[in-house]
């Protein structure tokens, strides 16, 4: 009998076009259904039950008596948040219409809170809100303040990098050391800024000796007119005498002999030194005295 029921196979798949349905029998020697296609398409998606639909779920249809039965409860406990629907004559349900859909349980209570409640709700919202904003803009304050912060430390960092890089400048090339950088690498601002003052400062300087000189001259001119050729020749005298006295000849003297790095040095520090305290080589002069005087306060703080 079970041979034949093989051979014979499943009558449902039999007419599946593609299907192995001889490979099975639609039931088993107990009358049991084992066909695969027939135990899926009768077996209930909610419950994973055979024998019954979804739409016949016993266990579905449960679940939809508990969920009224919460509703209904839920509309009792909460009387004053839920707008219940009148119920039609006989105790059916009203019918439900489809352009009003029926309001869900959060629509009723959001619907019915009382006003002072509403009043609250919206004042807290209104804080959170206020809170939120008081939140980003203390966070920006902050990230304003971190980048003050870190552009100061830049100035700073680049002030300290530009003091190193001026001291090792006059190390290696003396106290005009903004001269000899000129279109290199190691040019800087600072240097240009000594140059413009330099030549500020010696244009200035030749403003001024071309102003003492034009009234040199006038008060030359004066005195020629106001006093006889032989007074004349003697205050003409006295005045070359005074011009070459100490410290007017000294100066004199110094300016014309003196180098360029001497000179500038008096120019910055007021003190006239002989060349013999400045080192020439090529890349310029340096000062033999201020490289002792360096070392020694450096000896001292340590």
């Amino acid at each position: 009998m079970s041979v034949s029921k093989k051979l014979s196979g499943c009558s449902y798949c039999k007419n599946i076009p593609g299907c192995d349905w001889q490979s099975h029998s639609l039931k088993n020697e107990l009358n049991v259904v084992v066909c695969p296609k027939v135990v899926e398409r009768d077996t209930c998606k909610y419950c994973k039950v055979y024998g019954h639909k979804v739409k016949d779920c016993p266990k579905l249809e449960q679940k939809k008596k508990r969920e009224e039965a919460a509703i209904i409860k839920r509309d009792a406990d909460f009387p004053t948040l839920c707008a219940r629907a009148p119920k039609a004559p006989g105790g059916a349900k009203p019918p439900v219409s489809v352009a009003h859909p029926p309001v869900s349980f959060v629509g009723k209570v959001i619907k019915n809170r009382p006003e002072h409640i509403v009043a609250k709700l919206d004042k807290e919202h209104e804080d959170h809100i206020k809170a939120e904003i008081e939140k980003k803009n203390k966070k920006h304050e902050e990230w304003l303040k971190r980048c003050e912060e870190q552009a100061k430390q830049e100035e700073i960092n680049r002030e300290i990098r530009s003091a190193q890089h001026v001291r090792a400048m006059y190390d290696k090339y003396g106290t005009t050391w903004y001269r000899w950088v000129v279109a290199t690498e190691e040019d800087c601002d600072e240097a240009y800024d000594l140059r413009e003052k330099e030549s500020e400062d010696e244009y200035r300087r030749e403003i001024e000796d071309e102003e003492e000189s034009k009234k040199y001259e006038e008060h030359c001119a004066h005195m020629r007119a106001t006093l006889t050729p032989e007074e004349y020749e003697i205050w003409e005298d006295e005045e070359f005498d005074n011009y070459f006295d100490i410290p007017y000849a000294r100066e004199a003297n110094f300016t014309m002999r003196a180098s360029d790095a001497a000179k500038h040095y008096y120019l910055v520090h007021g003190m006239m030194l002989p060349d013999g305290d400045f080192v020439s080589n090529e890349w310029g002069a340096e000062r033999k005295i201020d490289k002792v005087l360096r070392e020694r306060k450096q000896n001292e703080k340590k």
